[in-house]
């Protein structure tokens, strides 16, 4: 059972974590949450404070994928060294990840936070709003298991007219998904935004670089916690503040994890989150004429009819077969089944490890 003054419940401790733990069984060992991660440099949160991790080099040895070693969020086991360092020995199950396909030619998981409800998707108005990449996280996080939710920055830039047409196109954007334009200068927004994070919810800030990821937590936190930087005028361009993944406690007894701005999204594998974040576009696509249809030039096709009547938009369209069609090829991509083909390999070979382990005993 869980103290009410567990030095961990700020963290996001709860019972089903308590109990997840107590099945470890072997003496010396303690809960910890990974409160920062660069690279495989990591920080736990203990009941004794911040510490290091440690991670084993059988960790890196038997991971099938990115996916089985840790990231900030985790809730970890851990075995103490000395004070300020630990020893991983296990992670705790995962209620939720949010992860990307790695950058450049090499293909696995990358891990961007784990242990999350929500997650707040950040778009600046200083320039024209990326529909298509709006989506592609919109898509990453409802595929990671947690809820998206839609925040434009910098409002304070636009005209009263320009505050009115972009508050459209944005609900045209969010459908059902909650959206807010908001200032960082605001208060009654900064409200709002703090009504939307709940204690012992954890949130995780998506974005590009310069919409205001930093600028919004330090507003948040009611301090200036995390770096800022600028914005260049001729593109809107930010530059890299955040160089590492963090949690930070809010006042609210709510939990953030800030992200550095990412310059791809790639992904591996987004069935799951393509059909719960485009599900309009899944139920009209049951009326085209062809089954397996792509949605470009087959007759017959009830989403360009669609586009045609403006049931849906020409934006959430082009989007929907961009990312199917990245799905069709990701599908057949000699680097991911090479990447399959060596998870089932691991999970195999644990198997057959755990079953001789089992013989002895």
């Amino acid at each position: 059972m869980t103290r009410s003054d567990d030095p961990l419940k700020p963290y996001g401790l709860n019972e089903t974590i308590q109990t997840a733990f107590e099945s470890c069984v072997e003496p010396g060992l303690e809960p910890a949450r990974v409160i920062s991660a660069a690279r495989e440099r990591y920080q736990v949160q203990t009941r004794q404070g911040a510490a290091v991790m440690e991670v084993p080099g059988k960790f890196y040895f038997s991971a099938a994928d990115g996916r089985d070693l840790p990231t900030v969020g985790d809730w970890t086991v851990v075995r103490r060294i000395d004070g300020q360092t630990t020893l991983l020995h296990s992670l705790l199950p995962r209620f939720s990840l949010i992860h990307r396909k790695t950058a450049g030619k090499r293909t696995d998981y990358q891990l961007l936070a784990a242990n999350v409800d929500k997650a707040f998707i950040l778009s600046g108005l200083d320039q024209d709003i990326n529909h298509s990449r709006v989506l592609r996280y919109m898509a990453l996080a409802a595929e990671g298991g947690c809820a998206p939710v839609l925040l434009f920055s910098k409002k304070d830039q636009l005209s009263t007219e320009g505050v009115v047409q972009q508050l459209e196109e944005c609900r045209r954007l969010a459908g059902e998904v909650p959206f807010l334009l908001y200032s960082a200068e605001d208060s009654e927004d900064l409200a709002t935004i703090a009504s939307w994070i709940l204690p012992g919810e954890t949130i995780c800030f998506l974005g590009p670089s310069g919409v205001g990821k930093s600028t919004l937590i330090n507003r948040l936190v009611g301090q200036p916690i995390l770096a800022t930087g600028e914005v260049r005028d001729k593109d809107a361009k930010g530059r890299h503040t955040t160089t590492f993944r963090q949690l930070v406690l809010l006042p609210n007894g709510g939990m953030v994890i800030d992200n550095p701005g990412l310059r791809e999204l790639g992904f591996i594998d987004l069935a799951a989150g393509l059909e719960e974040t485009f599900a309009d576009l899944y139920d009209l696509a049951q009326q085209c004429r062809f089954r397996d249809c792509t949605h470009q030039q087959e007759p017959g096709c009830a989403l360009r009819q669609a586009v045609e009547t403006k049931q849906i938009t020409a934006e959430r369209f082009r989007s929907f077969v961009k990312l199917s069609l990245e799905q069709r090829q990701a599908q057949i991509d000699p680097l991911v089944l090479e990447l399959k083909r060596k998870q089932k390999e691991k999970i195999l070979g644990r198997a057959i490890k755990r079953y001789n382990e089992n013989r002895v005993k």
